[in-house]
């Protein structure tokens, strides 16, 4: 028994050979449209991403996210409904990339990077918003500071003169042990004020 292939296949492949390419020439012009359109569009967003010499793919980078490839796309998928393929599957040099299929109708990609825009944007706000936090807190730990400083160099002043130590240095050192917030690490018991000859 001999098997080939269906005597229709074959006249579809010759056709396919000897045929004008004029559908080739219209199909290469659109994707490169999509590429440039795309790309064009990541950029704007602020993503850096090289032009794609072949395929339908492009890997941008999504290292000004702070996320690893594989967060940042999960992420996109539940938050946008955009599908992409975290860098890292292709290996270490991919991490900080998600690769982008083009092969779909432009108004799709359009939408895409419409979703890619405000999921970026939103990734972007709320970094913001704890680098303002932490700005916050960063300024009340110095303020903090500046004030635990003050108590200390009053307390080690007032611990020098006799005649102000006693109760004026216990409180004081509790004041600095707050501000220090070490209040439950220290153990001390109440000092008795002793009058002296210098009072």
């Amino acid at each position: 028994t001999m098997l080939c292939a269906p005597h229709i296949s074959q006249m579809a492949a010759v056709e396919a050979l000897s045929g004008p390419d004029d559908d080739v020439t219209a199909m290469v012009a659109d994707y490169d449209r999509r590429r440039r359109v795309f790309v064009k569009g990541l950029r704007e967003i602020g993503l850096d991403c090289p032009e794609p010499g072949g395929a339908f793919y492009a890997f941008p980078s999504i290292r000004s996210s702070g996320m690893d490839s594989a967060t940042f796309a999960e992420e996109l998928l539940h938050a946008e409904g955009v599908a992409v393929v975290p860098g890292s599957v292709f290996g270490p040099s991919g991490e900080g990339h998600v690769r982008c299929s083009y092969a779909t109708a432009l108004p799709l990609l359009e939408e895409a990077l419409t979703r890619y825009e405000e999921h970026v944007r939103a990734l972007e706000a709320t970094r913001q918003d704890a680098y303002g936090s932490l700005k916050e807190q960063l300024r009340s730990l110095a303020t903090t500071n500046a004030e635990l400083q003050r108590e200390t160099g009053q307390l080690a002043t007032a611990l020098r003169a006799p005649n102000v130590r006693g109760r004026w240095g216990e409180i004081t050192l509790h004041r600095v042990v707050e501000l220090a917030g070490l209040t439950e690490h220290c153990d001390y018991g109440e000092q008795v004020t002793v009058e002296g000859q210098a009072g």
